[in-house]
């Protein structure tokens, strides 16, 4: 999120992280767990407000960060054809 320095982060501590970015540190500001699996990938909207992120279990989690809030999550099957 280029217009708010902020950075975000997944990671095998099975956690989302949002960081502030200012030019002489890095200060997470919010910290989101997951209790059950792995997060491995997420992303941005164009506006900033949510994030994507997909876990382990095949979920794909819709996650407002202005609210921190969970907004919509879809299970994947990842064996279709």
């Amino acid at each position: 999120n280029q217009s708010n320095n902020l950075l975000l982060t997944c990671s095998q501590d099975k956690s989302l992280k949002l960081w502030q970015a200012n030019p002489l540190q890095l200060k997470v500001i919010i910290e989101h767990p997951h209790e059950t699996s792995y997060v491995v990938a997420a992303c941005w909207n164009p506006l900033g407000t949510l994030v994507a992120y997909c876990t382990t279990e095949n979920m794909i989690n819709i996650w407002n960060v202005e609210t921190c809030t969970l907004v919509n999550s879809f299970l994947i099957d990842c064996a279709a054809s």
